[in-house]
């Protein structure tokens, strides 16, 4: 392995050519990782937008500040021992 600004160089650009080369070479995990990125990315931009929390926590309920879960009875926040 080369050690030199010049080897270095190479190394990255045999990293960038793998990189490129992975959409030709292997199109069926290309295209999953693709939409997953796609997906992901909708539902990041519809939680900056939302002003809610992660998608994945509000869908569990425990979405909240200083460990709160929920509403309790007439609208109280119920604590979980904070």
């Amino acid at each position: 392995m080369l050690l030199s600004p010049t080897g270095l160089a190479w190394n990255g650009l045999k990293g960038e050519l793998e990189d490129l080369s992975f959409k030709y070479l292997k199109p069926a995990e290309y295209g999953t990782i693709r939409d997953t990125i796609a997906r992901k990315k909708k539902e990041r931009d519809a939680y900056i937008a939302g002003g809610e929390g992660p998608p994945e926590k509000k869908a569990r309920g425990v979405w909240g500040q200083g460990g709160r879960v929920g509403k309790g009875k007439a609208g109280s926040t119920v604590s979980i021992g904070r």
